[in-house]
Order: structure tokens, then sequence, then C-alpha cells
């Protein structure tokens, strides 16, 4: 912090000064980290924890999913609810201040009373390469609809990476979601975030991520064809694919496995 009456001008006037000031902005938190850190006692006190969760909360609702997204392991921890509700919750939190008739807030939740998802509605996976998506321009230009697509089975994923790679910019996507009250795709985008974050270190997040859908892909049709076989519905045709899969399934465990090692 600076010195009462002082401002950032003084110390950078001030002898030593630009070097203090280039290693607190290097040094410096980021926003949400940084409320967090400073309510850190008080969430550790239970007469404090409710004030100051709400504080938090409050900073945090105007935030866009991008911007928070990144941060959402430590929020869920904070909070005491799952990984994918942060999002969805600091959602209904910023539409509370226009309608404080709506239901409970994030300070409410716990893990027990969390809305139980569909099987497969929430994919953290699905959710990491729509996130990528959603922060990459370079990559949404790079990327064709007929790729990206087919590699999703939700139909939240399908819907907000068609917007995307159609053109739409995500200020205008999620400007679109509030005024419908369609929440989902924010879940899904915390949830992408909080991927993305455990696979940082990763050399090409994209291509891991493409490759870990793609492999999911295969491996549905390849039920599907088993189930025609089943059915005695197969032909020649349905033949020739399941062994083309099963040898590409096998050559991608095989690259997965080098490079476990």
């Amino acid at each position: 912090m600076l010195p009462e009456g002082k401002d950032p001008d003084d110390l950078l006037s001030a002898e030593g000064g630009a070097v203090i000031f280039s290693r607190a902005l290097e040094n410096a938190l980021p926003l949400v980290a940084c409320h967090l850190a400073l309510r850190r006692r008080h969430l550790e006190d239970p007469a404090l924890r409710g004030t100051a969760l709400k504080e938090i909360e409050a900073a945090l609702a105007p935030l866009s999913p991008v911007e928070v997204a990144p941060h959402v392991p430590l929020l869920a921890a904070a909070f005491r609810v799952d990984a994918h509700e942060v999002l969805r919750h600091l959602a209904e939190s910023r539409q509370e201040r226009g309608n404080p008739e709506r239901g409970p807030s994030l300070r409410g939740r716990d893990r027990g009373e969390v809305p139980e998802k569909k099987e497969g509605e929430l994919d953290p996976m699905e959710g990491a390469l729509v996130y990528l998506l959603w922060t990459d321009g370079d990559l949404r230009r790079a990327a064709s609809p007929e790729a990206v697509l087919p590699l999703l089975a939700s139909e939240v994923a399908r819907h907000v990476a068609a917007g995307l790679l159609q053109g739409d910019l995500p200020e205008e996507l999620e400007d679109r979601w509030h005024r419908m009250g369609d929440l989902k795709p924010l879940a899904l985008l915390a949830q992408g975030g909080a991927q993305c974050a455990a696979l940082q270190g990763v050399d090409h997040p994209w291509q891991v991520v493409r490759d870990t859908l793609e492999r999911r892909l295969w491996l549905r049709e390849v039920m599907e064809l088993k189930q025609r076989f089943r059915g005695n519905e197969a032909d020649g045709t349905d033949m020739r694919r399941l062994t083309e899969l099963e040898r590409r399934l096998k050559v991608k465990g095989g690259e997965l496995q080098r490079e476990k090692t």
C-alpha cells in the first residue's frame, strides 16, 4: 500500500521508486485472488464469514465469465460449492441486484444443496474446448464448425461453440444469455475455465483437449457400430469403418501413453 497522502506519481519520482513500483506490479494479485486474500481471516471466522462472502459476491458479480473462470477453483473452495456452480451463481447474483425476488444466492448453497445435473450436460473437457474458443479470437478464426461441432456431445457446448465459430462476439453472447435468463452456457464456461486451469503448463492445450474429445467421438461411434452388429444390421461398410476406428484408437492410445512417459 502507498503511504498516506502519497500517490503513484510521488512513488515513481522518488529515488528507486520506479524499481519499487515495477516489483509491486509484478507481485500484484489478480482481482479475484485479491478479494479472497483481503478477506481470508474473515472467511475463517464463522461470525464474519457470511459478511465476507456477501462482499466478495457483490464485488465479483459484475465481472465477465472470462475474467472469473481462471479463479473458479479458488472461489469454489471459498464458497464451498462445486466449481461448475460458481459462474452460474455469480450471474444470478448480478440479476438479483435488479430483482431481489430471485432465488437463493451462492452464500446459501453448500455442496449438499447443489441441484443434480444431467449426466454429460456439463462436461469439463467439452467446457475446456468452448472456453479456449471463447478466450482466443485467433483460434476461433482458424477453427471450422465442421471440425469442432462433431466433437461435442452436449447441446449446450454445441450451441456456444456454433455461435463463436459463426462470428458472434463473446460479449454479445453473454449479453444475450443474460437477457434470456439462460445460465447454462455460463456454467459450462466456468467448468471449462477450471479445466483449463488444471492444464496450465501443458504444451498446446487446444490439441490436448481436441484429441481427447476426438477419441471420445470415435469410441461413441464404435459402440454404435457394435450395437448394429449385435442387431444383425451391419454390412461390409460398417465392418470397414469399425476396423478403421479401432486402428485409430490403438494409434491414439499409443500416442497418449508415450506422452505420459
